[in-house]
């Protein structure tokens, strides 16, 4: 509602239009038509509504297994991402697609701290298969720490941890079975090798996501018996290494 100033002006709005005062000039502006903004009637409006509410559900376990330490604007960079890939599909409608019908693998190399990436501090390869016994295989190519890990200062030890995460097409986290799998090692170590890992994916998923991260640790007074956490918020390199459904 419009209403006049001391000084003889109108403010606010008055029908079809609004009043406002500009460098001591009052300007009178038509309000624009919002009839066809409305997002209870906008598909992509809805798409990301929905999108949104699954990625919620699906980063409240990635987050606990990254012990909450994930950078905070991972939750806008991987909306964004994931966002980007739905619109890719060019086969079904919009009001149809959701990221358990459409492929989200392009947030394959997903980094949840750019403070610290998680594949400029682990220069080997990790390499993830899809086996015809509804598992995945995963395998830590042979390397050495010295020349392929890069250690923060002080820090003696790491472990790479890997897990995977899966979801269904109504909107549930579905449990998973294999328990996280890992691989430690020391700086001084010449060379490591790891074990072929196999993830069982549990029936009925829609949506699957292997998330790794690579943790420091350093010893207390010098002691390598004792050791502790290195990462933190701003310093957790960890990645997504594969998206299936």
């Amino acid at each position: 509602m419009a209403k006049l100033s001391p000084k003889g002006r109108m403010t606010g709005v008055s029908g079809p239009v609004y009043f406002r005062t500009l460098n001591n000039v009052q300007i009178v502006q038509t309000r624009p038509d919002r009839s066809n903004q409305n997002k209870e009637n906008n598909p992509s409006a809805k798409l990301f509504k929905r999108t949104a509410y699954s990625l919620k559900i699906l980063r409240r376990s990635i987050e606990l297994f990254l012990g909450n330490r994930y950078e905070s604007t991972a939750h806008q960079r991987l909306m964004g991402q994931v966002m980007k890939a739905l619109r890719k599909n060019t086969t079904l409608p919009i009001t149809e697609t959701t990221v358990y019908n459409t492929s989200i693998e392009d947030i394959i190399g997903f980094e949840w701290n750019t403070k610290q990436l998680f594949t400029d501090t682990f220069l080997g390869d990790i390499a993830l298969e899809v086996l015809t016994d509804n598992k995945l295989s995963v395998k830590i190519d042979t390397f050495i720490p010295i020349e392929q890990v890069v250690f923060p200062p002080l820090c003696t030890h790491a472990s790479i941890r890997i897990e995977g995460f899966f979801m269904n097409d109504m909107d549930a986290n579905i449990g998973n079975v294999t328990n996280t799998l890992s691989i430690d090692f020391s700086k001084s170590d010449k060379v490591v090798e790891s074990p072929l890992f196999k993830i069982i994916v549990p029936a009925g998923s829609d949506l699957r996501v292997v998330v790794a991260e690579i943790q420091f640790f350093y010893p207390i007074n010098n002691n390598p018996n004792q050791l502790t956490l290195y990462n933190g918020k701003d310093f957790n390199p960890s990645v997504v290494v594969y998206v299936g459904r």
